[in-house]
């Protein structure tokens, strides 16, 4: 089957171009089935809404990750039989039992959750690790060692009754390959950084559909395109070369400013909204992008409206800070004090 890359800018173009590559696979039937990959369901839902306020409309189109993807192609395979998508609670209790079972050489720190938590996330990453090297690493010996026979017993333990996305990606895989599973043209809209077992799935894919991946350019400061960094792996996932950049686009200006302080940096933000808006800029064409404490929200908000200017923006007030909040929390308290 065929696959191709598009490069592209990120947002508006990147739509543009999805959107293309969608009427494109549908050859001119509005009915007739794509699946578009994204990230997350958040970044499907911004897309699904994009794609729908179009003209024409969004109809016969699914929006979904590679995961759903690899549940689709893998359902009712033998491989998986009756065993059950793991969990991440499933995994921080197996690798708590784990660990104290057999600590090595995390013994002073085995019932640390932080420590719990860090196994989690490695034997994460070592699902990933091509055997072999996953033998190269446990012979350094050391806590190297201990951490890859972590791994590995994890994997048996939790492998007996459940299933993890790259076992499941790779049953998806092979089943695309043999013929036993089919996928609709498939858009991979701009894909980022794919794991091993996501790019043998995206491999499959190629070979049993038609692809279309849609990846990202950005403009770098001498004035060249730079491009996603994943693009090359990405590529060679597909079979495909490396498509060449289009021109370089227009950087917009950027200044970076000095202050001591959180409250100079609102005032400093107010102000530069305030000398846009005199310059012609309309307000709904602004964004303030601020840290994501409450403090700094609570602080941008306070500047905006002593300003008279209007936004729109999520609430800072936290729910102890409500009547309904207070009302909760002080009903709650009552056992505390005999009542």
């Amino acid at each position: 089957m065929a696959a191709e890359i598009l490069r592209t800018r990120y947002g508006r173009a990147a739509t543009e171009a999805l959107a293309d590559a969608v009427r494109d696979l549908q050859a001119g039937d509005p009915l007739a089935p794509v699946a578009i990959v994204v990230t997350d369901h958040a970044s499907g839902l911004m897309v699904r809404r994009r794609l729908a306020t179009r003209a024409g409309g969004l109809a016969a189109v699914d929006v979904i990750t590679l995961l759903d993807l690899a549940w689709s192609a893998s359902a009712g395979s033998v491989e998986l039989g009756d065993r059950q998508p793991v969990s991440d609670s499933v995994v921080l209790a197996a690798a708590r039992r784990l660990l104290s079972e057999r600590p090595g050489a995390f013994a002073a720190v085995a019932d640390h959750p932080s420590v719990e938590r860090s196994v989690v996330a490695t034997h994460r990453r070592l699902r990933e690790v091509h055997p072999e090297a996953l033998d190269r690493l446990a012979a350094g010996g050391g806590v190297m060692a201990d951490v890859v026979a972590l791994h590995r017993t994890l994997v048996e333990r939790v492998g007996e009754r459940f299933h993890d996305e790259r076992e499941r990606a790779d049953v998806a895989a092979a089943r695309l390959s043999d013929g036993s599973a089919t996928a609709p043209p498939v858009v991979l809209h701009l894909p980022g950084d794919l794991t091993a077992s996501e790019r043998r799935l995206v491999a499959a894919l190629a070979g049993a559909t038609r692809v279309v991946a849609i990846t990202g350019d950005a403009d770098a400061p001498d004035g060249t395109v730079s491009a996603d960094p994943h693009l090359e792996a990405l590529a060679g996932a597909l079979g495909v070369d490396v498509p060449d950049p289009g021109p370089a686009g227009s950087r917009a200006p950027c200044r970076v400013a000095s202050v001591p302080d959180q409250e100079e940096a609102a005032r400093h933000a107010v102000r530069r909204i305030v000398a846009a808006t005199h310059d012609g800029t309309p307000l709904d064409h602004m964004v303030l992008v601020h840290p994501s404490t409450s403090d700094d929200a609570r602080l941008i908000h306070e500047r905006l409206e002593s300003a008279g200017i209007p936004f729109h923006a999520g609430g800072v007030r936290r729910l102890d800070e409500t009547i309904p909040g207070r009302f909760l929390v002080g009903l709650l308290s009552l056992a505390d004090r005999d009542l």
